[in-house]
């Protein structure tokens, strides 16, 4: 799941893997061949997430 936080969206970069049980919200930044698995959240309301290129998280 990808959700804008008020009038936040991710910055997801188009060759990144977002698992679909994953969820990306808000303030966050996927660089160049990351990797979202499962489960994870990564919820960017009140700061900003980046995970740098060829991450897996």
């Amino acid at each position: 799941m990808i959700r804008n936080l008020k009038d936040i969206k991710p910055n997801i970069h188009e060759d990144t893997f977002v698992a679909d049980t994953a969820s990306v919200i808000g303030d966050v930044t996927l660089e160049e061949g990351v990797s979202i698995w499962y489960s994870t959240v990564l919820r960017g309301d009140i700061e900003n997430i980046y995970i740098g290129r060829y991450s897996n998280i």
